[in-house]
């Protein structure tokens, strides 16, 4: 149990540092100096979890698979969140 403790903790500086990195990179450095310190590990969580449902949208708009009713919802909500400086930033 020690040693898998000890294996787990041994990954979090390079996993968070990670993180850190695609946060800082995807979103920039004034939003990530704008975040309250003491909720940086939060949105650090939801933003790897937002991070991956999106993914999980974009394979099933690539394959064709159809969207539940959920996934479109959200899907609305993240496009108009967000759209045009995404659109921006794709030009």
């Amino acid at each position: 149990m020690f040693i898998r403790r000890l294996i787990v903790l041994s990954l979090l500086p390079p996993f968070s540092s990670l993180l850190a990195g695609d946060l800082v990179y995807r979103e920039g450095l004034d939003y990530v100096n704008g975040l309250p310190k003491d909720q940086i590990f939060a949105v650090v969580q939801r933003y790897t979890s937002s991070k991956q449902r999106a993914s999980g949208l974009v394979a099933a708009l690539q394959s064709g698979d159809a969207l539940s009713p959920e996934d479109k919802d959200y899907l609305i909500d993240l496009i108009s969140a967000g759209g045009a400086r995404s659109g921006i930033e794709l030009q």
